[in-house]
């Protein structure tokens, strides 16, 4: 039996296929709905997500709502998601990706993130670079442990205050399982506020990530920023606790190449 191109869904490995759910990845047309088809389909029982070689337009954000899913380009230039203009303003976006945003498991356990591109440059309004919910952010993270995670393979183009990967709130005191096991590899960055920020806010205990690799990260900076952070993993202490909010353990951060240029942000 012939099969159009691009339209065949692989569900005896699990692979999704985000064409097979009616993207086009033209540049053109709003792929944020059947994106978000493929991921809730991978959602229910673990898959890989598949974006073919294009550029994915969306106007709103997508969310991953279950464990051990996986999103694949084929290559970072040859995959892209790409933010529309339409995609809202200050506090109506958080990332092209989110965890943690709507319904979600008890934690993340086995996602990842391959060989995709991210560009949220067409959002008229950058935020104001210092609270998360005013900024851009590609891939998103808050309120639910993530467990070995791992995004390789990266290229962002960031706007002015943009952000890469932004992780919050990842240790839970009242919670048995913390974040650990998040990989970074091999990710190169345009612009924006920062490449990678892994911190702990809002909680009134101490809590702990661990296991945090950071590696072969190129973050080239042409435009100014108000939020100068590359690479940033910390806890927050707030009027609610007395203590240090988060401890970190095991982090190893290797081969890290910053190229800021004259006038720019550093």
């Amino acid at each position: 039996k012939q099969f159009a191109l691009g339209t065949l869904l692989d569900k005896g490995s699990h692979v999704f296929n985000v064409k097979a759910y009616g993207a086009l990845g033209d540049g053109a047309t709003d792929d944020a709905a059947p994106i978000q088809a493929a991921v809730n389909a991978a959602s229910a029982s673990g898959g890989t997500v598949y974006f073919p070689t294009g550029i994915y337009s969306v106007g709103s954000p997508i969310s991953i709502s279950g464990s051990g899913v996986t999103l694949q380009g084929t290559n970072r230039c040859g995959s892209l998601l790409k933010m529309r203009t339409s995609f809202g303003t200050r506090d109506s976006y958080r990332g092209i990706l989110q965890f943690g945003v709507g319904t979600v498991p008890a934690s993340y356990v086995g996602c990842a993130v391959y060989d995709l591109g991210f560009d949220n440059t067409a959002v008229a309004d950058q935020g104001d670079g210092v609270s998360y919910k005013n900024m851009p952010n590609c891939i998103y993270q808050v309120g639910v442990p993530m467990v070995n995670f791992e995004a390789q393979r990266l290229y962002f183009n960031l706007g002015v205050n943009g952000q890469g990967i932004l992780f919050r709130q990842l240790g839970f005191p009242a919670n048995t399982t913390y974040s650990h096991g998040l990989h970074f590899r091999d990710i190169y960055c345009l612009n924006g506020a920062g490449t990678i920020s892994c911190y702990n806010s809002g909680q009134v205990a101490t809590a702990v990530m661990s296991d945090i690799t950071i590696e072969n990260i190129v973050n080239r900076c042409t435009i100014t920023g108000l939020n100068d952070d590359r690479i940033c993993i910390s806890g927050d202490n707030n009027a609610n606790s007395a203590t240090p909010e988060v401890e970190t353990h095991q982090v190893s951060i290797q081969n890290i190449f910053v190229d800021v240029l004259p006038g720019a942000a550093g």
